[in-house]
């Protein structure tokens, strides 16, 4: 799926603090359209919202803001001086990122693993990380141009940015057929360390072997899946990190 086809934007106010910044498109400056943007599948969250860029030199910029899953990139909207216009600007200054906060949410940039969530800060760290992965449906169809039941896939909605008069423009919602696949994985950030924990084994590994019992007592005493449970996990990772 190219950028062109499957359009990801998203608004914010001036970020004259940031020196380099991308521009992915320019929409007229619309709340109704921000909303329809944050709703089309391809963002965290279902609306931009007021968020916070805390650089590393104590630097504090707001905008308004959301993560898109599909591109992993941070979006931010500023307006177009002398005009109706909004530019959605991808955030790129990682180099100065200490971390980005939008409402509860507290993301930090790790380089080739891009964005990812804060889920419990401290020596003993919990992130995750959630993507959306979009593949087009190329299976044969019957004479009749239909998959069949058994080969349904998921049918998209998305924006077309690209109309000369966007507002007007008859077929601006578009509708692709395609297969999603949405990943949510978690890590531990340790000493600088990042480790994906995928398995009990994975946490139980993060302490000294003197320590693996009673942590393994206390996980068993939350019953249920660890993993599976994000409220569970975080949970133990609390309970590492007892004086956070």
């Amino acid at each position: 799926m190219t950028r062109v086809i499957f359009l990801v934007v998203l608004s914010l106010l001036s970020f004259q603090l940031l020196g380099q910044r991308r521009t992915v498109t320019q929409l007229p400056h619309n709340p109704e359209t921000r909303k329809l943007l944050a709703n089309s599948m391809q963002y965290l969250e279902p609306d931009f919202a007021p968020g916070y860029v805390t650089l590393k030199d104590g630097s504090v910029v707001s905008a308004l803001m959301n993560y898109n899953i599909l591109f992993d990139e941070m979006h931010f909207v500023t307006a177009v001086e002398g005009s109706s216009l909004e530019e959605i600007r991808a955030f790129s200054n990682f180099d100065q990122l200490d971390f980005i906060s939008i409402g509860k949410r507290i993301f930090v940039h790790k380089g080739r693993q891009g964005f990812m969530e804060v889920l419990v800060d401290g020596d003993y760290g919990l992130l995750k990380t959630t993507r959306l992965e979009i593949k087009t449906d190329t299976r044969s169809r019957d004479g009749y141009g239909y998959l069949p039941e058994s080969a349904a896939v998921t049918r998209l909605g998305y924006t077309d940015f690209h109309s000369n008069d966007f507002l007007n423009s008859p077929d601006r919602e578009k509708i692709l057929e395609a297969n999603t696949v949405l990943t949510e994985n978690y890590y531990s950030l340790n000493e600088g360390n990042l480790r994906i924990i995928n398995t009990r084994a994975a946490i139980t590994r993060l302490v000294p072997r003197n320590q693996r019992a009673e942590l393994n007592n206390f996980m068993n005493s939350l019953g249920g899946n660890i993993i599976a449970n994000e409220e569970n996990l975080a949970a133990v990772f609390r309970y590492l990190n007892p004086n956070q």
